[in-house]
């Protein structure tokens, strides 16, 4: 497990998080992300319904599954067309 103070799990709350001298930025929209770059910031966004993928297009995905217990534990969860990441938080 990773505590949320040394994640960017954070920003979700509070709107921004720095963590060993990354900073991050909760973002709304697609069009917000050239300006959080230029600020030398990670943008990120939340985006449950996976909406956003065929628009960015990216090569890594990190889905982020925010719970308080292994909640896949024992699951096997099968990949997407993109490689998902599970990042415990």
């Amino acid at each position: 497990m990773i505590s949320r103070r040394v994640s960017f799990s954070e920003a979700v709350y509070d709107g921004e998080k720095e963590v060993q001298g990354v900073a991050a930025k909760l973002i709304k929209f697609v069009s917000e992300i050239p300006k959080v770059w230029a600020g030398n910031k990670l943008p990120i966004i939340v985006d449950p319904d996976r909406a956003i993928i065929d628009t960015l297009r990216p090569d890594i995905l990190i889905d982020v599954i925010m719970a308080k217990m292994m909640i896949f534990a024992s699951m096997a969860i099968p990949l997407t067309g993109l490689t998902d990441f599970a990042v415990a938080d």
